[in-house]
């Protein structure tokens, strides 16, 4: 079994059913379900890595979870000695959200997993009311510019009082398609929507 996984999602309870997926004791207080969380430091790693000096509490497999906010660079070169070093009972999972955040070389030696159930919640209503200024910062923190813009299309269709207005909103759509056939990028195609709805 891989000992060691990348869990790349935003969604707290959907991590934590992952891990625990791993172990059989699922109480609050398994001493083999160990939890790191914020931004890891070297000081995070080393205490990680001195649990790891010890057996599991009750001869079943032993669960960390690391939720990383933000990482050192020093850290996760630290991290990576513990992902080499990892004994068969011992399963290391990282939670973030974006797998690219982290070194290519720990990666490498993760098994990823993305959260396909994961939905970034959007508030179209509010971001078509925003001004520009306002809705381009709202895109910088756009996860997934494509279901974004699948959003955005959605609530238009859905809130066009008339007929007319549809079709209107539909030819737009049309070459918006066509641009996307023809690999224009998908954050100019966002800024083109946000000035035009």
């Amino acid at each position: 079994m891989a000992q060691s996984y990348i869990y790349e999602s935003n969604i707290e309870n959907n991590i934590d059913s992952f891990a625990k997926s791993f172990i059989t004791n699922t109480s609050k207080y398994n001493p083999d379900f160990l939890k790191f969380k914020g931004n890891i430091k070297i000081r995070d790693i080393n205490d990680i890595k001195n649990n790891l000096k010890y057996k599991s509490f009750s001869n079943t497999q032993r669960v960390i979870l690391i939720k990383i906010e933000s990482i050192t660079i020093e850290a996760q070169n630290s991290m990576l000695k513990i992902l080499e070093e990892t004994n068969s009972d011992t399963t290391i999972i990282i939670s973030i959200n974006n797998h690219t955040k982290l070194l290519d070389t720990i990666n490498s030696r993760c098994i990823l997993v993305k959260d396909r159930s994961e939905v970034q919640i959007y508030d179209i209503k509010s971001f078509i009311n925003m001004d520009i200024e306002n809705r381009l910062k709202y895109i910088e923190e756009v996860n997934n510019t494509e279901d974004f813009i699948i959003n955005i299309i959605s609530y238009i269709i859905r809130n066009c009082k008339s007929i007319n207005n549809v079709t209107d909103k539909l030819k737009k759509l049309n070459e918006i398609q066509k641009s996307i056939q023809n690999n224009i990028s998908e954050k100019i195609l966002l800024i083109d929507i946000l000035l035009n709805i």
